[in-house]
């Protein structure tokens, strides 16, 4: 569980770091 959440949450952050980008 604790592997899924921080790949999701790595996604989450790598999606908004490109749109910002």
């Amino acid at each position: 569980v604790g592997e899924l959440a921080g790949i999701a949450v790595g996604g989450t952050i790598l999606l908004n770091v490109m749109f910002a980008g």
